[in-house]
């Protein structure tokens, strides 16, 4: 990587941000695979049981989910999987579906996807209920937020 680095060939840059990629993907395998990451997303990646039930909730997030059948999927019971993936994830299983739908929306909103075939995307039965559910979580209106963040060109 660093004789690639240091020389001037064609695709230089590319192959460079590929190498980057493979080496952060090992390192976070490494952590994943030895449990040295403790608490958030990674951990409850690299945990067996929650794995099966974050993957389905990324998979399918349109879906309305309940904690019954996330727990079935990570084979425990009802009580010790919510535990679990509040002690793990640091959020329960709800919010975090909804964190996942918000970080969703906010990536069709700088697409410029409107905002009813966003909550129909992400699944919201109406633009008024992501818009609630937007404003509680993230301070302001979808609105808004495009507003803020919107990087004019010039």
């Amino acid at each position: 990587m660093f004789r690639e680095a240091n020389e001037d060939h064609c695709g230089k840059q590319a192959l460079l941000d590929r190498l980057i990629e493979v080496i952060i993907i090992q390192i976070l395998r490494d952590l994943m695979d030895e449990n040295r990451i403790d608490i958030g997303l990674l951990a409850g990646l690299s945990d067996p049981n929650l794995s099966k039930a974050l993957n389905a909730m990324h998979k399918e997030y349109t879906r309305p989910w309940v904690l019954e059948e996330l727990a079935h999927l990570a084979g425990m019971s009802r009580a010790r999987f919510a535990v679990k993936f509040r002690t793990i994830i640091g959020m329960t299983p709800g919010h975090y579906l909804t964190e996942w739908r918000l970080c969703i929306t906010q990536s069709l909103l700088q697409k410029g996807k409107p905002i009813q075939f966003i909550a129909d995307s992400v699944g919201y039965a109406s633009a008024s209920a992501l818009s609630r559910a937007f404003k509680a979580h993230r301070g302001t209106t979808p609105t808004e937020w495009v507003k803020q963040n919107t990087v004019v060109s010039v």
